[in-house]
């Protein structure tokens, strides 16, 4: 995972999702943002998902479909421009996420 992609993770994780992107303090192991406990039925090593993968696209295509800006974020990049042919670059797993944090607000990092 290149330094964007990882940006867009945890951006998509705690902006879109709502969930926390787990940073782990070693010698408390502990997440350094919500605390959660590293052990026992806590345990949260690889909670932190890859949004570039087809198991991180669904996740965030299912939500975004849910979304009031849904119509009007595909229509961006849409040379169609109708819900009937939906742009390729958004049904793919590698540019999903980068197109939706982009819509969102994220930024690339340089």
């Amino acid at each position: 995972m290149n330094t964007n992609q990882l940006s867009i993770n945890i951006f998509l994780t705690e902006k879109f999702l709502g969930k926390c992107w787990h940073e782990i303090d070693t010698y408390y192991f502990l997440c350094t943002k919500c605390e959660k406990s590293t052990g026992g039925k806590d345990y949260i090593t690889g909670e932190n998902l890859n949004l570039f993968t087809p198991t991180g696209f669904f996740l965030l295509w299912e939500k975004a479909q849910k979304e009031g800006w849904w119509e009007a974020f595909i229509s961006k990049h849409n040379k169609i421009h109708t819900m009937d042919h939906i742009f390729v670059d958004y049904i793919n797993p590698l540019t999903f996420p980068t197109l939706l944090a982009e819509y969102l607000g994220w930024k690339e990092t340089k």
